[in-house]
């Protein structure tokens, strides 16, 4: 049976962007976890309904977990309330992400759970029996069958000790009662701070590596989830500039393209997407435009060089952010098939 995919996605339009153009067929196969995080002109409300308008149009019938915890003044209740309406009338497998650590205490009466994504953020040092006590806690307090669980272990930096984590893993007695378990970290970088703009970056993709050696070392099956070209710990922007840079998801590697942002001397400003698409479109891991709408996108702007001013159209972060997300979704459900 193949290894499913479980993308870890910011509510951000970049991503919005890249699950709508993802082919009906691989949103059947893939389970974005999707973060929603704060906007800045909006309430946590809105937001909230605004991705429940989304999953209505485009992910009715597909699973999909949902955690709000990064939203101020908002609480798994909250979350769970705004999913139920979308889940009864239009059909969409919206489900709640419980993060153990910070959720185990909530007030559970009258919450109506059938199907939860239970998150545990993960470490070296976790006493071996702690995935078993933690999933007996949770499903007793919220009424939830072992078989109704998805187990996510979050690492959220690529850099945990294979071995203690096999051994964690191995030792949780229901590994096999659960519906799934997930192992999730990121490796995309920080920042490109001290990087130059004329070279190509190469940072080795940690997660899946790290992913493939606790996978081997298992007695049962694994899934997978990752931060995508995102870094995987997240901080709300603080007036930030954005850098024209752009990730390429290779097989093993990540090639990233620095950009300069407008305030820098020398910046051409968004016509750097254009020179970033142009310089993808012709490495040897490029996958070609029929690959994904990620991939048609990059292609189109490699070939808006030198086009008259007016008819070049670079695309803003968000839209590369999409392209970008898009092309890495196809290209791990398809090494993931591979594993199979």
């Amino acid at each position: 049976m193949n290894r499913k995919y479980f993308p870890v996605l910011r509510w951000k339009d970049g991503e919005k962007t890249a699950l709508t153009n993802l082919p009906n067929n691989l949103r059947s196969k893939i389970t974005p976890i999707i973060e929603v995080v704060p906007h800045n002109k909006k309430s946590n409300k809105d937001v909230m309904e605004t991705l429940v308008d989304f999953l209505e149009g485009n992910y009715s019938g597909h699973e999909v977990f949902i955690d709000g915890s990064y939203l101020k003044k908002w609480s798994l209740k909250d979350t769970i309330e705004c999913l139920e309406n979308t889940r009864t009338l239009f059909g969409t497998n919206a489900i709640p992400i419980i993060n153990y650590q910070e959720d185990k205490d909530t007030n559970w009466e009258k919450l109506n759970l059938d199907e939860i994504g239970l998150r545990v953020q993960m470490k070296d040092a976790m006493p071996l029996d702690f995935l078993d006590l933690a999933v007996a806690d949770i499903s007793e307090k919220a009424n939830v069958e072992l078989k109704d669980i998805v187990l996510i272990l979050d690492y959220k930096i690529s850099d945990f000790d294979v071995t203690k984590t096999i051994e964690i893993i191995n030792g949780f007695n229901k590994a096999q009662k659960v519906k799934s378990v997930v192992l999730i970290s990121g490796a995309y970088p920080a920042s490109l701070a001290g990087y130059s703009v004329e070279e190509i970056h190469e940072f080795a993709r940690k997660d899946w590596e790290l992913w493939e050696e606790v996978e081997n070392g298992t007695e049962y099956r694994l899934d997978y989830g990752d931060y995508g070209v995102r870094y995987p710990i997240y901080n709300p922007p603080k007036n930030a500039r954005p850098t024209f840079s752009v990730g390429y998801t290779g097989n093993n590697k990540w090639f990233v393209f620095r950009g300069l942002p407008l305030t820098v001397d020398g910046s051409q400003g968004f016509k750097q997407f254009i020179a970033h698409a142009v310089r993808i479109s012709s490495h040897e891991e490029y996958k070609g435009a029929d690959f994904s709408y990620g991939d048609a996108f990059i292609k189109e702007k490699s070939e808006m060089i030198g086009l008259d001013e007016e008819d070049i159209k670079t695309g803003g972060l968000s839209c590369w952010i999409g392209a970008t997300t898009n092309h890495h979704i196809h290209l791990v459900n398809e090494q993931l098939e591979k594993t199979a």
